[in-house]
């Protein structure tokens, strides 16, 4: 059996982990940002997604005018609610209609790595590379679309070695980024600093990468490298920017905001505060991953 002190270390680096792997995903999306626009019944679709109301979700989005709009749309619903071989299902559906959609083959790599975390041990290394093929395969389709970089370039950072992990060529991907969008080459180059363990100048980049944009995801990876030094108020304060920033369907979920604030709180010693945010993520029914971590948690509150 565990002591105490390592069963908390223990969850502690499983919410790292955790969170890393949603960091790897936030940010990709960034190139599509600017010119994104939510008319009506898709904004209506995109709140309730945010919501985790997932069934008025799919409700509306049948409204879509467009087929390919509603079967990528459906399948960021059934991802986002954890339906992760029905959202595979779907995105066959979108390329058989559209085979270069290139959103489509962006979140197809997000459902292969969520994947990874359902399917039995022999078949996580080649589920892995599979989110890494259709990374990929978005770079061949759109070579000025940073995501497809980023998220190249943050399987290659941040996955373990042997699923194909290598720092040495995730650097490789940083020029490119880096010309692509320098908010994004900032922050690729803080992700393998705070990898060789320079944390100070970590920090400086990652604060520099939030500073340059309005997007949501830069302060979310702030306050992921914050909990990861276990600097819990810095952490805090760069969550609750970035739920005051506009989100969009690619970025975390309030489930996982409400999991930052109650660890942090808990560490802290805010025993009441961490356990309401618990609470209230519970209540949205998160993933599997998600829950498990706010159940721990709140065990230890006791």
């Amino acid at each position: 059996m565990q002591a105490p002190k390592e069963e908390k270390e223990t969850n502690l680096k499983r919410a790292g982990q955790l969170i890393s792997t949603i960091t790897l995903l936030l940010v990709s999306l960034s190139g599509y940002a600017n010119g994104l626009t939510t008319p009506g019944t898709l904004e209506t679709a995109l709140t309730q997604i945010e919501s985790r109301d997932f069934p008025a979700a799919l409700e509306t989005i049948k409204q879509l005018d467009s087929r390919t709009d509603r079967l990528f749309y459906e399948a960021i619903a059934q991802h986002r609610s954890g339906d992760n071989n029905k959202a595979q299902a779907t995105l066959s559906k979108l390329f058989a209609a559209e085979p270069g959609h290139v959103e489509g083959h962006y979140l197809l790599g997000m459902v292969h790595l969520a994947l990874v975390e359902e399917v039995n041990i022999f078949k996580k290394i080649s589920t892995a590379k599979k989110a890494l093929g259709a990374w990929e395969k978005v770079t061949e389709l759109d070579p000025s679309f940073t995501g497809g970089f980023y998220a190249v370039f943050s399987f290659y950072a941040n996955a373990p070695g042997i699923a194909g992990g290598d720092i040495e060529q995730a650097k490789t991907y940083i020029p490119v980024i880096d010309k692509l969008d320098p908010v994004y080459g900032t922050l690729a180059k803080a992700v393998v600093l705070n990898k060789e363990e320079n944390f100070s100048e970590a920090e400086t980049l990652f604060k520099k990468a939030a500073g340059m944009t309005q997007a949501a995801g830069p302060q979310f990876a702030l306050s992921q490298f914050y909990m990861q030094q276990e600097n819990w108020m810095p952490a805090l304060q760069a969550i609750n920017r970035y739920e005051a920033l506009d989100a969009f369907w690619w970025d975390p979920d309030i489930s996982i905001t409400h999991l930052i604030k109650a660890r942090a709180n808990a560490e802290m010693g805010n025993t009441d505060i961490a356990r309401r945010h618990a609470e209230r993520a519970l209540e949205l029914e998160p993933n599997g991953n998600i829950k498990g971590l706010l159940e721990e948690l709140l065990e230890e509150l006791g």
